[in-house]
């Protein structure tokens, strides 16, 4: 009886699992670009990766929200160090237990 108990405890456990990383709403003002095409007003602050899922939690999670999960933590990490764009080096690596986007991280005067 206890050895059922448990795995129903994990089941729900697992099934209660979404995506983690929700955008800050500070963070809502940072905008993704593929190619910055004038980056004379911008200055380079860093590189930054942004993931979303686990081993334990990727069957419970859609592709959407893996995806906006990942871009959510990539806006969050770029605003955390003074960005508002984000030029993505990548358009997504798909692995299959989670998505991953890495880019450069600009403050850009103008733009947003």
């Amino acid at each position: 009886m206890i050895k059922v108990s448990l795995n129903l405890l994990l089941l729900l456990f697992l099934v209660g699992c979404n995506a983690t990383n929700t955008l800050e709403p500070s963070a809502s003002k940072v905008r993704i670009y593929n190619n910055i095409e004038n980056k004379t007003t911008c200055t380079y602050l860093g590189e930054v990766i942004g993931s979303e899922g686990v081993l334990y939690n990727y069957l419970f999670i859609s592709n959407y929200d893996l995806t906006m999960g990942a871009r959510n933590d990539l806006r969050n990490k770029a605003h955390a160090l003074g960005g508002n764009i984000i030029e993505i080096e990548n358009y997504r690596l798909g692995y299959q237990t989670s998505t991953v986007y890495v880019g450069n991280v600009y403050h850009c005067k103008g733009m947003n």
